[in-house]
């Protein structure tokens, strides 16, 4: 019987100097926090490597600044605790410029600004609130594999803007035009850009951006961190140099390598508030992968850390967010734990049948919200057959 033990643990300590940008050229690395579950900002590609807009620029950054990079996944809700603990240097990846992150951090300047609109027959379709476009009837055509689609269900179908049935992903925006024209949509979403480029000449169709309908993208670090000015710096460069743009352009032009549907995990701008005072919870969540014991011929054991204020009692769980599918979805929490101790928990695998599995796991409050550093399993194993808790 083989046992490795792969020690994921993050040093923690060095990060509240003074010096943040100092600390990260000494220890020769870039901890870059990050959920990816956002295409095409971050995400993982076909062979389960994180990548994205995002990562690229801060990985850009960190060969600037002359240190080696590290994409470490973490749950969207656990990401500014994740950095406020010193558990990465930085976080992005559509990362909002909110209340959150402008109370809890130190963001850099805005690098994404874009705004998205309507195609529609007539401007009169076009709801130019958020209000109206949530009583009205309308059906959303988006092409498929997109960023508008990634907007579209995240943003829209996610928080409850749109019910899914009032959307349609499309192969072709040639099927889309013809929807349109028949009424069989409403409306198509995109970008300036994608309007000049196929809607615009000899069309007949208008083009309406709300307000409302726009996303503005940060980078933030740890408050009193100086690495923010370094970014600032060093974003402003590669702005000037074409570099961001090319790194825009590589991935906008890409399209998913994966199905893209309505996602409900990645909560509204108030993360880590309470969803109807707007107070701050009385403690926090917040986990660490120490390590994942991995025996071909065994479970996998997966031990994290509670780095948070708050106890897991046997209400947390384990749940399965990504990858292969498995009969348990989630895994309670067994026994209450408390901040500054450790948990584990076990994965059985069989050997009914060959397959490369891959499952992304994430710690779970009461709640529903997600915290801490996702798990991530892969090896070509068999099918699961049984998981447990201990």
């Amino acid at each position: 019987m083989i046992l490795s033990l792969f020690l994921l643990l993050i040093p923690i300590s060095t990060y509240a100097q003074s010096d943040h940008l100092g600390t990260v050229k000494t220890n020769q690395v870039l901890y870059f926090g990050t959920s990816p579950d956002y295409f095409p900002f971050s995400y993982y590609d076909a062979d389960k490597k994180i990548t994205g807009i995002d990562v690229k620029l801060a990985e850009e950054f960190a060969n600037r600044t002359g240190v080696s990079f590290q994409a470490v996944d973490f749950a969207y809700e656990g990401l500014v605790d994740a950095v406020s603990h010193f558990q990465v240097d930085l976080i992005g990846g559509a990362l909002p410029l909110n209340q959150i992150i402008q109370q809890k951090t130190d963001a850099t300047r805005i690098y994404f600004d874009a705004k998205y609109g309507f195609l529609a027959l007539n401007a009169e379709a076009v709801s130019q609130n958020q209000i109206d476009f949530m009583r009205a009837d309308t059906i959303i055509g988006v092409r498929k594999g997109t960023p508008f689609e990634q907007y579209l269900s995240t943003k829209l179908i996610g928080r409850g803007l749109l019910p899914s049935e009032r959307s349609r992903a499309y192969d072709s925006w040639q099927q889309l035009e013809k929807d349109l024209q028949s009424g069989v949509i409403n409306m198509i979403l995109l970008d300036e850009p994608t309007y000049q480029r196929i809607f615009k000449i000899g069309k007949s169709f208008v083009f309406e951006q709300p307000a409302w309908l726009s996303e503005q993208f940060v980078f933030a670090s740890h408050r009193g961190s100086n690495l923010i000015d370094e970014m600032n710096r060093v974003l402003g460069d590669m702005i000037a140099d074409g570099t961001a743009q090319k790194i825009v352009d590589q991935f906008g032009s890409l399209q998913a390598p994966f199905a893209i549907k309505p996602n409900y995990l990645r909560p509204d701008d108030n993360f880590g508030y309470d969803d109807v005072s707007g107070t701050e919870q009385a403690c926090s969540n917040d986990m660490l992968l120490m390590g994942i014991a991995s025996d071909p011929a065994g479970p996998e054991r997966i031990r994290v850390y509670n780095t948070g204020s708050c106890v897991w009692t046997t209400s947390y769980f384990v749940r399965q967010v990504d990858g292969y599918p498995s009969a348990i979805k989630r895994l309670p929490v067994s026994i209450e734990t408390r901040p500054g101790f450790t948990y584990e928990f076990t994965v059985e695998l069989s050997d009914a049948e060959s397959a490369e599995q891959w499952t992304r796991w994430q710690m779970t409050a009461p709640d529903g919200r997600q915290f801490g550093q996702s798990i991530v399993l892969q090896r070509t194993i068999d099918s699961v057959v049984e998981e447990t808790v201990q």
